[in-house]
């Protein structure tokens, strides 16, 4: 049967990231990822429907409750996935970070730090903040860079980009001890100095209508920090807001290359929410409990975007998309070829890195 085809592939691979951990709690977990990858959806009732056996359905939606209430350290099983990311990319290149935060569940926002991946994002480290909006704090936000930098290759160089919620002068400060680049977003009402003589004005002020942008090198940011950094104002023909970017990138061109890709991230949120396994639905309120599920929901989002990569560097595409036309993402692409490894009883085996 293709879902015990998936519960062995999958055990093995659970048992190398915790090998520490009590076997029923690998055999639980493992289920987890097997009916939700089969129902596509986050609510323990649907996963559970797609667990074989004699059990009664709310026997087996008990027993995912109380997998989610175990003490399991989502860092110190997802930690070693995230290292082999980061160095496997720093071997090929610069490691480009993506940061942001989006809705998940109703009670929380989900704050993730990600890296740059085939007009994807491939995840390496998240946390919450709780409420259905609002931003997170620069402490948590810090927190969150500072576990990527003990993570982080000696010696990478790394580029950080990210939305207006993560320009806040004390991460700016910080990116700059640590010799990364960035290009984090303004807000339109934060303060500029451009004269050196105290000369303050809103940094939405430089721009007017589409199709204008203004770069200048060695600007000051806030009246209150007067922090020194590169300033662009890009108003986008068709875009109904201008991109405010504090940069450390020399030129525009290198500034505004680097900014396009934050926009992946959404991508990748699509693909955890109303594109794979509606992540957004799901009523936990306690984080650890959604840092569990999540933490299942990224295992099989980047098992998915890995086999979709594969595929791809294989010449195999036309297996599972139009021979034509690209009409699949990487992440559809890996969804299509591990059905059809299901539906073929086809042997397939589970990675967590890219082909770089």
């Amino acid at each position: 049967m293709p879902v015990n085809s998936l519960y062995h592939t999958w055990i093995d691979r659970i048992r190398q990231l915790c090998p520490e951990a009590r076997r029923t709690l690998i055999h639980n977990f493992t289920w987890l990822l097997v009916g939700l990858y089969l129902s596509r959806k986050v609510h323990l009732s649907l996963i559970a429907n797609k667990i074989p056996g004699h059990a009664k359905l709310n026997s087996k939606v008990q027993r995912l409750r109380r997998l989610l209430l175990d003490p399991i350290s989502v860092r110190k099983c997802y930690d070693p996935i995230a290292v082999e990311l980061l160095e496997s990319q720093a071997q090929h290149g610069p490691v480009r970070l993506i940061v942001d935060g989006s809705k998940v569940s109703f009670h929380h926002q989900l704050l993730m730090v990600s890296i740059a991946y085939r007009r994807r994002a491939i995840p390496i480290v998240w946390t919450w903040v709780q409420g259905n909006r609002g931003h997170s704090s620069a402490l948590k936000q810090l927190a969150l860079l500072r576990h990527i930098h003990k993570l982080m290759p000696e010696n990478a160089s790394v580029s950080l980009v990210g939305d207006s919620e993560f320009g806040a002068v004390a991460i700016l400060r910080q990116l700059d001890r640590w010799g990364w680049q960035y290009v984090l977003r303004q807000k339109g009402n934060i303060l500029i100095d451009l004269t050196l003589h105290n000369h303050w004005q809103p940094f939405a002020g430089l721009v007017h209508r589409p199709g204008q942008s203004y770069w200048f090198r060695e600007g000051f940011l806030t009246e209150i920090h007067y922090y020194r950094t590169n300033l662009l104002a890009y108003w986008k023909r068709g875009e109904e807001r201008p991109w405010l970017l504090a940069t450390s990138f020399p030129t525009q061109r290198e500034t505004l290359r680097a900014y396009r890709i934050r926009m992946w991230i959404e991508e990748m949120f699509g693909d955890f929410k109303g594109h794979g396994f509606d992540l957004e639905s799901s009523h936990l309120c306690h984080f650890q409990r959604l840092s569990r599920l999540t933490l299942a929901v990224v295992l099989l989002y980047l098992w998915l975007v890995v086999l979709g990569s594969r595929v791809i560097k294989n010449g195999l595409r036309s297996l599972v998309d139009r021979a034509d036309r690209r009409d699949f993402s990487i992440f559809r692409i890996g969804y299509n070829m591990a059905e059809r490894c299901l539906a073929n009883i086809q042997p397939f085996s589970i990675s967590f890195v890219p082909c770089f």
